[in-house]
């Protein structure tokens, strides 16, 4: 009769988190009122924002992989050079909310699956990875998801930060 209970939240607004606060008010067993941020890879509806991951190199593959299933992404696929990048892209379209894209592939692939993945889909969000040292036009930031490449070596903080930035906009 004597118990203790603690309430965990997930996700709630400002104006939720209130109401709840509210509520716990007149219960003396509530010891503990903790509120969780929404995970960043959670569309409005609750469902997954859906990824597709272009990289040659696995390790860089590897961190976002990481970082983004933390924060409750769905990895659709991944790929590692300029034709299999674009021939998964146009067979899955339909299925893919957002891009990570390196912008430094060979042969100006990039560039290429870039103008071609935003022109297949309309409202795709394509978040480009710059390798340390590669200078990125600004006609090519000025399309990417936050206006902004995302530093390889990934940092959590950048690329939360980003990501962040380039699905409110």
């Amino acid at each position: 009769a004597n118990e203790q209970v603690a309430l965990l939240t997930l996700g709630l607004v400002e104006d939720e988190k209130r109401e709840v606060a509210r509520l716990m008010a007149g219960l003396t067993r509530v010891e503990l009122l903790r509120h969780l941020p929404r995970p960043i890879g959670k569309k409005a509806d609750g469902s997954p924002y859906r990824v597709y991951l272009v990289d040659a190199d696995i390790e860089t593959l590897k961190v976002i992989k990481q970082e983004i299933t933390r924060e409750h992404f769905e990895i659709l696929g991944l790929a590692r050079n300029a034709e299999t990048a674009l021939q998964f892209f146009l067979a899955n379209r339909l299925h893919i909310d957002l891009v990570f894209l390196n912008l430094g592939l060979p042969d100006n692939a990039s560039h290429f699956i870039l103008d071609k993945m935003l022109s297949s889909k309309v409202g795709i969000r394509i978040f480009g990875l710059a390798p340390h040292g590669l200078p990125v036009p600004n006609e090519q930031l000025a399309v990417l998801a936050g206006r902004e490449a995302i530093p390889v070596p990934i940092d959590r903080e950048g690329l939360m930060r980003i990501l962040n930035k380039g699905l409110a906009g």
